[in-house]
């Protein structure tokens, strides 16, 4: 019994021992963990018109190539999307969408995106700071311009905020912090043309050039020639030789109208006038006045990226006089 009782005794000591810390050489337990990795949002809108149930990814794009997953959501009713992204690592960051629907502002017609049309956009995270990434035509021309400076040997991080200043300077608009305001919604109403109202007329004006160019070609419109078909041509152009000049190694075009550089300049500023005047469309409450300045210093651009082409005024078409009076009849005045 006395053998039972000391082994027992030996026994509670040692838990005893244990319990009270006095068997281990740390001291400090789960306090030795690394504390997590800092958050932080990355949100923003995907629009070509607002594109609805899109599914947009976010990579690491540490050697300007699509690395690591780090999350994937869907826009919502109003192209909206947000992801928490968890990472100690400050690196660019490839935001791109696939999939979804949305409505041409100038017709009404409703457009889901095939397998094909993806829309891009690249810049850098900070590691713990939210950054808001517009997801459009635009951002997407960025990244083609992007990938043809890091061909030529750019760094990554140069290449990023080059291409993405040089695309912001050519709208006038951060094609990156920007959202672009759906301007057939009369929630949008104002007396004063906003950044944000500027880039939604820049989306509208592509789809009023893809409606004209649907007439031209006797179809309805946009069933066959589409804004995001647009887009892709835009990407097309300008990854071939880094201008928007209409051409891909062969004449670009949809159906019998054929691209060039007064497409894409001539043509656009063009559409935003068309889209301002149509109060059917038009719901901002602004006027020609408000915008024409805008629209013709882009039509006006001498930006490198249209090539050689000399610019050509929004209306080519020379004003037609008429009078009531007949011929012959002179007038003089003092």
């Amino acid at each position: 019994m006395r053998f039972i009782s000391k082994t027992l005794a030996s026994a509670f000591l040692v838990f005893s021992i244990f319990a009270c810390g006095g068997g281990g050489s740390s001291e400090s337990g789960d306090n030795d963990l690394p504390p997590p990795p800092p958050s932080a949002i990355v949100d923003g809108n995907a629009v070509d018109a607002l594109i609805v149930n899109g599914n947009i990814f976010i990579y690491a794009f540490d050697n300007g190539e699509r690395g690591e997953l780090l999350g994937q959501t869907k826009t919502d009713s109003r192209g909206y999307y947000q992801l928490q992204i968890q990472s100690s690592i400050s690196r660019p960051i490839l935001i791109e969408l696939t999939g979804g629907s949305y409505t041409e502002e100038t017709s009404g017609v409703n457009v889901a995106l095939r397998d094909q049309h993806k829309l891009k956009a690249i810049t850098y995270f900070e590691a713990g700071n939210p950054v808001k990434v517009m997801v459009t035509p635009w951002t997407n021309l960025a990244v083609t311009l992007f990938e043809r400076e890091i061909a030529n040997g750019e760094s990554v991080t140069n290449a990023i905020a080059s291409a993405n200043s040089a695309v912001s300077a050519l709208l006038g608009v951060d094609i990156l912090g920007t959202y672009p305001a759906n301007i057939t919604d009369p929630i949008n109403e104002s007396t004063t043309l906003t950044d944000e109202l500027l880039y939604g007329f820049y989306a509208a004006a592509i789809s009023q050039v893809t409606f004209d160019i649907s007439v031209e070609n006797n179809r309805a419109p946009h069933t066959v020639y589409t804004s995001i078909e647009f887009s892709d041509m835009l990407n097309r152009d300008a990854a071939y030789d880094g201008l928007l000049d209409g051409n891909d190694g062969a004449r670009l075009g949809m159906g019998t109208h054929t691209f060039s550089a007064h497409t894409y300049r001539r043509d656009i500023a063009a559409g935003i006038i068309k889209v301002v005047n149509d109060s059917e469309i038009n719901k901002t409450g602004l006027t020609v006045s408000d915008i024409l300045s805008a629209a013709q210093s882009y039509a006006d651009s001498g930006d490198p990226i249209f090539g050689s082409a000399t610019p050509q005024p929004i209306d080519s078409t020379p004003p037609i006089v008429t009078s009531n009076h007949p011929a012959g009849t002179t007038f003089s005045g003092t």
